[in-house]
């Protein structure tokens, strides 16, 4: 699993699982449930972001970091 190229700078690699997670969340972003190891993962690389609702509690979204990752793996 190597790192892959974007512009100028290096995306670390992605675990299967978190390839996934990703997918998972570009399908079904509100209310998607993921494990918090890969959450908190994807969170940090700047992959997906989380949206807190008042009434429904919290959403994740991909960031257009997220979108451009999903890009490159297909």
């Amino acid at each position: 699993m190597s790192p892959l190229k974007y512009d100028s700078w290096t995306m670390p690699p992605l675990t299967a699982d978190e390839l996934a997670c990703l997918k998972k969340i570009e399908n079904h972003s509100i209310h998607c449930e993921l494990p918090d190891i890969h959450r908190k993962r994807l969170l940090e690389l700047g992959y997906i972001r989380t949206f807190v609702f008042p009434r429904d509690g919290f959403a994740l979204a991909l960031t257009g970091l997220g979108l451009r990752r999903l890009s490159l793996e297909k």
